[in-house]
């Protein structure tokens, strides 16, 4: 039987966005901002953005598969 830091591990494994995940994500945010720096009709009205949510909070759930669908546990509705 492992032991509990053994399987608090492996659960953080399972439920952690891959390396992948986290630099798309990355990629993902950094290009909208450089893109409303930098673009014509934006520049002069950008002044700033912030990150929030679990991503920003490093708490961001794996997303799994469900019969089928692609499922991101924090964008399900209870």
């Amino acid at each position: 039987m492992p032991v509990p830091q053994a399987q608090f591990t492996e659960l953080l494994e399972d439920i952690e966005p891959s390396q992948t995940t986290k630099n798309k994500a990355s990629d993902g945010h950094n290009a909208i901002r450089e893109h409303l720096r930098t673009q014509q009709s934006f520049k002069d009205r950008y002044v700033g953005s912030f990150l929030s949510g679990s991503y920003a909070r490093s708490t961001s759930v794996r997303p799994r598969t469900l019969d089928g669908v692609l499922e991101r546990p924090e964008l399900t509705s209870s």
